[in-house]
């Protein structure tokens, strides 16, 4: 509990940011070890900015850091380090996620499959039926769904899986004393006991414009793939899909009407190729590689699928690449560009292979 203290302290050093915060525990090895450190050795410090030397020095945090850490501990909110066990293994790839989080519930951040769901905040008709849909026919690949408690798509998302009774995750851009939508709190209060509350932010924290963002790149860092349900071009859903983008997550979008402006974001992500469509639970599953017993698609089954001569060429070369892009594929097969892609097209529904950001391919089995 004492070093708990020191990592909260750390953290709630105004101007130690996620990168400023992971070259200092690299350096010293603890956080106690840096509040203990001597003013000549912080500033030979590498990266350590000087006017971060005297709150250092001064402890300038640590009342902060004690009347928090007794917040959470009367109020049953874990505080989880970024070398926990607990800490989402998959957030902890990037040097910008956060050293530290807090969470309130029981749900596991590192559950086997996660998946992301985000959209406009004031969804069609359509748009609300199939989330709910994809949501439902999620349920029998026994997967966790993030998303970011807000009005539409995601407060969709999350009721329907306490309707289904499968985890769900909400990350939060407040403190979780500050939950918002207010309107969302009993639905909060429900993801409590059939999932959690994540945020990087301690109590007391206001959901601030700038925050969401922020909040954004943690959706799509804890996350297998992103699914985007209804988007217009700009807005928090086109943030998180161009995060899920830079950090290699499957990016998928469902398709819309092309002159409906709550599908032109998903139709830009399918037409720029950083997004695959998905039309139901199935097609999610066929891009990532699931079946309903925690294989592969492809493992049972389909061992011996049909395969023509295309087919079996384009397999061939994947056995000597971890991932290939489209363009180089061209070169090896000598296919025309059309036939090529309508191979993969069926490749992807064998469960052979699957798209990867930055129009590459990879093969499953």
């Amino acid at each position: 509990m004492e070093e708990k203290f020191y990592e909260l302290a750390l953290s709630l050093l105004p101007g130690v940011g996620p990168l400023t915060y992971r070259n200092l525990i690299s350096y010293y090895g603890t956080a106690k070890t840096v509040f203990e450190s001597q003013a000549r050795h912080l500033r030979k410090t590498p990266g350590l900015r000087r006017e971060l030397i005297d709150p250092i020095l001064n402890q300038s945090s640590f009342q902060q850091a004690e009347q928090e850490l007794n917040y959470c501990m009367d109020n049953g909110i874990d505080i989880i380090y970024f070398t926990e066990e607990s800490f989402p293994v998959r957030l902890n790839q990037f040097n910008s996620s956060p050293p530290i989080l807090f969470s309130k519930g029981e749900t596991d951040l590192n559950a086997q499959r996660m998946i992301g769901i985000v959209g406009t905040r004031s969804p069609s008709p359509y748009g609300k039926i199939q989330c709910s849909k994809i949501v439902e026919g999620l349920t029998r690949f026994q997967c966790g769904v993030v998303s970011g408690l807000a009005f539409g798509i995601d407060i969709i998302a999350h009721s329907t899986c306490i309707d289904r009774n499968m985890p769900t995750i909400a990350v939060i851009a407040s403190g979780i004393d500050r939950i918002s939508p207010l309107p969302h709190l009993p639905v909060a209060r429900k993801i409590e006991n059939n999932g959690c509350i994540v945020t990087e932010y301690p109590s007391g924290t206001i959901a601030d414009k700038e925050r969401f963002p922020m909040r954004n790149r943690i959706i799509a860092g804890m996350i297998d793939a992103l699914l985007v349900i209804e988007s217009g071009k700009r807005g928090g859903s086109m943030i998180s899909a161009e995060f899920a983008f830079s950090f290699d997550r499957e990016v998928l979008a469902l398709p819309g009407r092309v002159n409906d402006d709550k599908s032109a974001g998903c139709l830009a992500l399918i037409h720029k190729q950083k997004a695959s469509i998905v039309r139901n639970a199935d097609d999610r599953a066929i891009h990532m590689g699931w079946d309903e017993n925690g294989l592969a698609i492809g493992t049972q089954g389909l061992l011996f699928p049909k395969l023509d001569e295309t087919e079996q060429v384009i397999l061939d070369i994947l056995n000597d690449y971890p991932a290939i892009n489209i363009d180089l594929l061209l070169v090896k097969t000598g296919v025309e560009t059309g036939k090529l892609a309508n191979t993969l097209l069926m490749l992807e529904f064998k469960g052979l292979i699957k798209p990867i950001p930055r129009k590459r391919y990879i093969k499953i089995l």
